[in-house]
């Protein structure tokens, strides 16, 4: 790495075989030793970027977060047409406007060893709590409340 031409070997690969590609952690607990084994590998100077924690699995909790913003919507529509003095018609348009995750708080991710002081072995990892957002629009009919 670097100017050297040394080659760093960890577990019969050298640290190239691992840049610029995903890799998954199932345990976030591991992720610290992970780091670590990393920064061992390559020394002070690795950069670890775009780090991004998601769901194994997201299809339960979209479709919760689907139902949510569906009666969030019928919700917020009746109450609408009430305060407006309007009856709530029949339902003419339902769309789907995200599915995305929530990225945490606080942009990218950088971690970085310091130059001349070692990391803590592991290093520290905040784990946030994920998010499934969805938002939908609804369109309805309204008509006016009968009088009398």
């Amino acid at each position: 790495m670097g100017g050297s031409g040394r080659r760093r070997e960890w577990r019969g690969r050298s640290l190239s075989d691992f840049l610029d590609k995903p890799m998954t952690v199932r345990r976030p607990e591991d992720l610290g030793r992970v780091i670590a084994a990393a920064v061992d590998a390559a020394g002070t100077g690795v950069g670890i970027n775009n780090v991004r924690f998601d769901l194994d699995d997201r299809a339960p909790p979209l479709s919760r977060a689907r139902r949510e913003a569906v009666a969030g919507a019928l919700r917020a529509a009746h109450e609408l047409a009430e305060a407006a003095g309007l009856v709530l018609g029949p339902l003419v348009e339902l769309v789907e406007g995200g599915g995305g995750r929530r990225p945490p708080p606080g942009g990218p991710v950088l971690l970085r060893a310091a130059a001349g002081r070692p990391m803590p072995v592991p290093p520290p990892v905040e784990l946030v709590e994920l998010s499934v957002a969805v938002t939908v629009s609804a369109v309805f009919e309204v008509s006016p409340a009968p009088t009398g």
